[in-house]
């Protein structure tokens, strides 16, 4: 689409009415557009119910898209997050958050967050990581996913690199939901995006500690076999 055409695009819609017209879809919870400065669609993050296979809602965007406004969105930039009653139902890798400490200092401007996790079918290993950043409330969301991400790094390393591209806060229902994008290079080179989140109830940086344990599960080829392996691996002295 020629840049002419996304100006046009850009006129005769704006971002606030596709969202809405979207979050008409069955299966469809909430919906956040990127665009860049031309008006075209960079990314587009969807929160989805269990009731709906998530790519047959990546399906249902791109025909309702096209049919509606003649827009014509790539597979790809659409990342689904499928939200669960019960995320850790039919998952033997379940970890959950043994300690967690965040460090203000004031003299260097920086918040540091820790974060020590263990696997509830293996408590016998912990795995440790922290993040550390510019001294900002809305700098935590990315410090304590980065933080679960490192923590989980043993766990991970196997699927190549992985980074955290985006954690924020979304609002569903009259609630609000942390969600966490990752980032990950395969180490065949390919690119992609995967998206997690959970309900944020009391505690917003063990939501998005949570959120991001529940995207590193949506890693594709996540096997209990092989987090058998690096836990044995990690439990030796």
């Amino acid at each position: 689409m020629g840049e002419g055409q996304e100006k046009t695009d850009r006129e005769r819609v704006n971002v606030r009415e596709i969202e809405n017209f979207l979050n008409r879809l069955t299966g469809v919870e909430s919906v956040r557009l990127v665009v860049n400065d031309w008006g075209a669609i960079e990314e587009v993050h969807v929160l989805s119910g269990p009731e709906r296979n998530p790519k047959q809602v990546v399906r249902d965007i791109e025909s309702c898209m096209a049919a509606k406004w003649g827009l014509s969105v790539d597979h790809k930039k659409i990342s689904v997050a499928q939200l669960k009653d019960d995320l850790v139902a039919g998952t033997s890798f379940d970890p959950y958050v043994d300690h967690l400490s965040i460090t203000n200092t004031l003299l260097s401007g920086k918040t540091r967050v820790e974060v020590t996790l263990r696997d509830r079918g293996n408590p016998d290993v912990e795995y440790s990581g922290f993040a550390e950043g510019p001294n900002s409330k809305g700098k935590l969301p990315w410090l304590a996913a980065e933080a679960a991400l490192r923590a989980l790094d043993p766990v991970v390393a196997e699927f190549g690199q992985l980074g955290v591209e985006k954690a924020f806060k979304e609002p569903v229902a009259g609630g609000q939901v942390a969600v966490v994008v990752l980032g990950l290079v395969s180490r065949r080179g390919d690119n992609r995006l995967v998206v997690g989140g959970v309900q944020i109830l009391d505690d917003t940086v063990r939501a998005f500690i949570d959120a991001t344990i529940d995207t590193v599960k949506k890693l594709p080829g996540m096997s209990r076999g092989s987090l058998e392996g690096l836990a044995r691996h990690a439990s030796k002295p």
